[in-house]
This record gives structure tokens, C-alpha cells and sequence, in this order.
């Protein structure tokens, strides 16, 4: 259930990747990503 929850999470972020990259590069966002799933999934 995890990983399905991952893959939506992850469709989610890649559909708005065009937007956040107006305001950040390409290794903030890949940070916020990281941030992210490690706040709702807690994965390491």
C-alpha cells in the first residue's frame, strides 16, 4: 500500500515539477522531495 501511495505521491510532485522550478533549481526541488516523503512516509 506504501509503495502505491509513493508512486501517486510521485506523479503528483512530477506533474507540478514545471511550476516549482520557476521558483527553485532542480536540487531544491529534489530536496523537497526527498523533505517530503520523509515527513508523510517516514522512509529514510
Amino acid at each position: 500500500m506504501q509503495q502505491v501511495a509513493l508512486y501517486i505521491f510521485d506523479a503528483f510532485l512530477r506533474r507540478h515539477c514545471f511550476i516549482q522550478t520557476v521558483f527553485d533549481n532542480q536540487t531544491s526541488l529534489k530536496n523537497n522531495r526527498t523533505f517530503l516523503r520523509r515527513h508523510f512516509f517516514q522512509t529514510d
